[in-house]
């Protein structure tokens, strides 16, 4: 498994494992019903479950997690291959990490030299590449995770709309459209990071158009100005719609659960989405409707030191999240000796303080994906990421469910009221100091932003709440939300079918183009 990550350049994330049967799966992992109903669907996607300890697969499928992600054989030659190895077997994408999926003879073995040791070609070509979908089980809900083999395209309860096209976000990327007759949320493509995955993008918007038979009167794009969709949206011909990011999210949701046609309370939650006001935002609540929206509460902003660097290195975000704390000490509790260490240099920190005083180097965030890696960052030492996400997949990890208490995280009352995260960081290096388990540090982080979310949706009493954004996909703070508001007056829907995470994005896109009457001028 090493020398298949090193030969990838997969360095982190975590590897798909293929089992034979739900049988073989069992020994891996613990299942409970909802988990065997979705590892037996005739869509077969892999399945996140808690891995059983000492159960003989290798660390670095998974490192550092609890979870693993398992599938059973989705064609014939599958089966044979798991009955004939009668062990589990790594199942990844032929690809380069970053890089689209190879699809066609000559190109993979130009491409893919130096990763594979033997070829099982197919005399049929491939017309169209598609990953392994992805699914969780998250309070009894399957929640998707990523859209596409057996999922996609997936069909959007939606009036009829003039041909339109939503070309979704940038991590994630996915799309969606409407030909005049249906509406369709499209598989998931991949990260837009390298020229490569941006021509496959836009070689996949221009095949659904021709399979689906419509050119696109009007494309919906996200408000990003850096995004490559947004800017490949603005060369086209067309009508133009901008929409913003969490908004989008949020209406994705308000699809997902038939309320279109309500206003509802969206938390939006994930890592970086483009704010309306011109700033990084990503802990919002929106009262929402379908064409608009309103920002009622947040997050309570910090910086990034050094911008876009600061979510590969979490230990600069911790420095400006410490520094604006009343704890003058607060480095000699994460440097303890007991503790893993920062691979970093007393000069490095300095440069960090300073840079973090300056906005044009230190854009304001109200993340709440970023808030989870300052989080890991002080309780586990995690000083770099390898991928988006994986702080707090680790964090997660980490928690023990056992733990009753929590951090405070109050809300301000303002003009913008915003959950203070100052008290529960102070408390949380108390606890640094104090040698409390880190195990036990981050279920009470995870406790304390569900009651911050729930003192917060209990402001508007009246209001349904949909929770989304990549953060939901974290089970353990969804399902501690669903538990704290379950005794309370508003409906409460949590994500499901379109992916709480950018994959869902375009989803909302076309609904809210379909709400607004696709009438908006170029943004």
């Amino acid at each position: 498994v090493t020398r298949l990550r090193n030969h990838k350049g997969r360095w982190a994330k975590p590897l798909a494992v293929m089992a034979a049967s739900l049988a073989a799966a069992e020994r891996l992992a613990h299942f409970d019903a909802d988990e065997r109903a979705a590892f037996s669907d005739v869509s077969a996607p892999i399945v996140l479950l808690r891995m059983r300890t000492a159960c003989g697969l290798a660390p670095s499928i998974n490192p550092d997690l609890n979870t693993v992600g398992l599938l059973r054989p989705t064609t014939p030659l599958h089966a044979l291959i798991a009955a004939s190895f009668a062990r589990p077997l790594v199942c990844t994408s032929g690809n380069r990490e970053c890089d689209p999926l190879e699809y066609e003879v000559d190109a993979a073995e130009k491409r893919l030299a130096g990763i594979a040791d033997a070829w099982l070609h197919h005399d049929r070509e491939i017309t169209r590449p598609i990953d392994d979908s992805v699914v969780r089980i998250i309070a009894g809900r399957r929640v998707t995770i990523r859209l596409a083999r057996g999922l996609a395209p997936l069909a959007l309860d939606l009036p009829p709309l003039p041909p339109t096209l939503a070309v979704g976000g940038f991590l994630k990327a996915a799309v969606a459209w409407s030909n005049g007759a249906q509406s369709v949320l499209g598989p998931h493509i991949g990260d837009q990071e390298t020229i490569a995955s941006r021509e496959r993008f836009v070689a996949h918007l221009l095949d659904w158009q021709r399979l689906y038979r419509f050119e696109p009167r009007q494309i919906v794009h996200d408000m990003h100005p850096e995004y490559f969709s947004t800017h490949w949206a603005l060369r086209q011909p067309g009508a133009k719609i901008g929409t913003q990011h969490h908004h989008a999210h949020v209406v994705a949701a308000m699809l997902e659960h038939g309320w279109l046609g309500r206003t509802v309370l969206g938390v939006a939650w994930d890592g970086t989405g483009f704010g309306a006001d011109g700033t990084i935002w990503g802990g919002e609540f929106l009262v929402s409707a379908a064409a608009s929206f309103e920002r009622v509460a947040r997050l309570r902003p910090f910086r990034l030191p050094g911008g876009e660097a600061a979510i590969h290195e979490p230990w600069r975000i911790a420095v400006a999240v410490c520094e604006e704390l009343d704890e003058p000490g607060w480095l000699g509790y994460i440097a303890r000796p007991s503790r893993p260490a920062w691979n970093v240099t007393p000069d490095q920190i300095t440069a960090i303080r300073q840079i973090a005083t300056r906005p044009q180097l230190s854009p304001l965030t109200s993340s709440a994906g970023r808030l989870f890696d300052v989080a890991a960052a002080v309780i586990l030492g995690i000083d770099r990421a390898a991928f988006d996400g994986q702080a707090a997949m680790r964090l997660e990890a980490a928690a023990d469910p056992g733990e009753t208490g929590a951090y405070p995280l109050p809300l301000d009352e303002r003009d913008l009221p915003e959950l203070d995260w100052r008290p529960m960081f102070a408390a949380l290096l108390n606890d640094l100091q104090n040698g409390v388990a880190p195990a036990r540090m981050a279920m009470r982080f995870h406790r304390g932003l569900a009651h911050g979310i729930a003192a917060v949706c209990r402001k508007w009493p009246e209001l349904p709440v949909v929770l989304t954004g990549g953060v939901f996909q974290n089970r353990l703070l969804t399902e501690l939300v669903a538990e704290i508001l379950a005794d309370g007056p508003q409906p409460l829907e949590l994500p499901g079918t379109i992916p709480p995470n950018d994959g869902g994005l375009a989803a909302g896109q076309l609904a809210t183009a379909e709400a607004r009457g696709g009438k908006l001028p170029c943004v």
